[in-house]
């Protein structure tokens, strides 16, 4: 459920985390923010930053209702299985809070160097392109089309391909190999592009 929402949570990025300096740009405040004495580093960072907690706030709930969900009075666990906190963490810590982070790094950076909030859901859009581009491309090299998948789907795919059924609602998802170089890769990615809008 929550590799669904993820995608949607994209669309987060830049109506929050784009939205917070292209509203500077949009109403010239941006040249009264520059006459003060505020670092460049201070202003990029706190404008990122502060709408990264907004966009970390939002997703958080979404899990909290699927951890109510679970845990819901009269609810049978032997139908969706025995409650566990470390899939919810994984989930988070491996996939959600990363893909808001790199994404937000890439929305932020192309909406502050443009000054187009359009720009930032351009970029959403690029990224469903990409993962479709490198399945078609990369067909028969199924480790490069998961180290390259934006949202790591083909990755956790590539590491659970010989999981039974039971493996796949019981096990939690490999957090090395690929997956992790997959991670790295793309926030390597988001820091670089981040680097050359600062």
């Amino acid at each position: 459920m929550l590799k669904f929402f993820n995608k949607l949570f994209l669309f987060l990025l830049p109506t929050i985390i784009g939205a917070s300096i292209y509203k500077d740009y949009k109403d010239n405040v941006h040249s009264i923010l520059y006459s003060f004495p505020i670092e460049k580093r201070g202003y990029f960072l706190g404008k990122l930053l502060s709408s990264f907690l907004i966009v970390s706030i939002i997703t958080f709930s979404v899990g909290i209702a699927f951890l109510i969900g679970e845990n819901f009075p009269n609810l049978h666990s032997s139908k969706i299985g025995d409650f566990n906190i470390l899939g919810y963490l994984q989930a988070y810590l491996l996939f959600t809070i990363p893909n808001m982070l790199i994404y937000g790094l890439f929305i932020f950076s192309l909406v502050s160097y443009f000054r187009n909030i359009y720009a930032g859901f351009g970029a959403i859009i690029i990224l469903f392109f990409i993962q479709s581009i490198t399945q078609n491309m990369f067909g028969g090299t199924p480790y490069l089309i998961a180290l390259l998948d934006p949202f790591a789907e083909n990755a956790v795919l590539y590491e659970t391909q010989f999981w039974s059924l039971a493996d796949k609602n019981s096990k939690l998802i490999p957090t090395f190999g690929v997956i992790l170089f997959n991670r790295l890769f793309w926030l390597l990615l988001g820091l670089i592009i981040f680097g050359f809008a600062y």
